[in-house]
């Protein structure tokens, strides 16, 4: 199990090249679909749901590395009227990564199937059927 000593402090040092490069791949992804949108690409009217969408993912990413802060053996975390456990804590760290994975997956098919662009040998049709199944 790599949640105890010294497993812990080892991955908390080389997370942040992990997690750098990936907000970086957000940031470019996001400036990637705004230069789209300018040039009529991408559907203008999608702007606000991949802005927000952005945001989101920025936030489950950087928010992973709560499960160096919160350990399993922690007692109640109180804020205000608010408590929560060590392990959900703990956990929480986790779930909130896998939901940006997932948010970028679909970001991904969905820049995909309006960029109508196709996969290796596989023709625009096949490719948006082949994301869609990854998807599901």
């Amino acid at each position: 199990n790599w949640d105890y000593q010294p497993s812990t402090q080892l991955t908390a040092l080389v997370y942040p090249f992990f997690e750098f490069s990936l907000i970086f791949y957000l940031l470019m992804s996001h400036l990637q679909i705004k230069n789209d949108m300018l040039n009529g690409i991408f559907p203008a009217e999608k702007e606000k749901m991949m802005t927000v969408l952005f945001w989101i993912k920025i936030v489950l990413v950087a928010w992973f590395r709560m499960i160096f802060v919160c350990k399993v053996d922690d007692p109640e975390i109180t804020i205000g009227r608010f408590t929560i456990d060590g392990v959900t804590a703990h956990t929480a760290g986790f779930l909130g990564l896998q939901v940006g994975l997932v948010f970028i997956a679909f970001e991904n098919v969905l820049y995909l199937t309006f960029r109508k662009q196709s996969f290796w040998c596989f023709s625009q049709e096949m490719t948006v059927k082949l994301a869609y199944s990854y998807l599901a």
